[in-house]
């Protein structure tokens, strides 16, 4: 964010809060009490406050990740140091007064796959194969298909506005 956002008095909509039904009411109160050009600036303005929500939002989610992603990291490194201290005294098992106990545990091994040739074993049949959608649409189209056909769906989606801001605000 510009440091001119952040400094610039912000001007709250009714539309912003605005249940959807209501919106047709506003932008008509709006326009018997001002300009066109008034109602343009009046939506754009709103549409462009959540907009910066939004973006505020994203900031604060990404600021939440890290504070998450370093909270984890700690849970981790006190287990493994306590765990460590545990093991250097000989301890398995504590028991605790609110917690029940801690206990140590090695964790259990992982099987690993290993192999010279994997040729070898897809030769074998120990392969898997899926089906080339790009291939299969390009073969309709030139129509080297009969068994398969490909279609266009629309979006349900209603029209909507596009706000256009102008350069320099």
């Amino acid at each position: 964010m510009s440091n001119n956002k952040m400094l610039a008095k912000v001007y709250t909509t009714s539309l912003e809060s605005a249940d959807r039904g209501e919106i047709v009411r506003v932008l008509n109160d709006k326009l018997n009490a001002t300009s066109p050009q008034n109602l343009v600036d009046y939506v754009g303005l709103s549409v462009e406050n959540l907009e910066d929500r939004l973006e505020r939002l994203k900031v604060a989610k990404s600021e939440i990740a890290l504070i998450e992603t370093a909270t984890k990291a700690q849970i981790e490194y006190i287990k493994l140091e306590v765990a460590e201290f545990f093991s250097s005294n000989g301890i398995s098992k504590i028991e605790g007064d609110r917690i029940s106990s801690i206990t140590t545990s090695n964790p259990k091994p992982v099987e690993e796959l290993h192999y010279e040739d994997e040729n070898v074993l897809i030769q074998m049949g120990y392969a898997k194969t899926s089906l080339d959608k790009t291939a299969v649409k390009n073969a309709i189209k030139n129509r080297e298909l009969s068994d398969a056909y490909a279609y266009i769906t629309h979006s349900l989606k209603p029209t909507t506005i596009k706000i256009n801001k102008k350069r320099g605000a």
